[in-house]
């Protein structure tokens, strides 16, 4: 068991556990139920969101949307483009070691 300084330098037991919960990439179990039922429904979907597109009566921003939805499926969501402004002047930065020890 390890033990976490606090701020106020008192100690708090616990922590991390190594090997402690679900592995990394591993499915919840409700998810993976409701994903195996929900498969059965896809080609049923994917015709009403075809067929939803392609009624004219329908209101245009309803088909754009079913048409998206299609596309997206099909295709994959488009990639979005991150700008992203870096300052690069030039900074003052302030290192502060603080050791903390428990005397035996």
């Amino acid at each position: 068991m390890f033990q976490v300084c606090l701020s106020m330098g008192g100690y708090m037991r616990g922590g991390v556990r190594a090997n402690a919960g679900r592995k990394v990439g591993s499915v919840n179990q409700n998810r993976k139920g409701i994903a195996d039922a929900s498969k059965e429904y896809t080609e049923d979907a994917l015709k009403t969101l075809a067929e939803v597109m392609l009624n004219p009566e329908t209101p245009p921003a309803v088909r754009v949307t079913a048409a998206n939805c299609l596309l997206d499926r099909a295709y994959g969501k488009p990639s979005q483009a991150i700008q992203q402004q870096i300052d690069t002047s030039p900074q003052n930065i302030t290192i502060t070691r603080r050791i903390i020890f428990t005397p035996s």
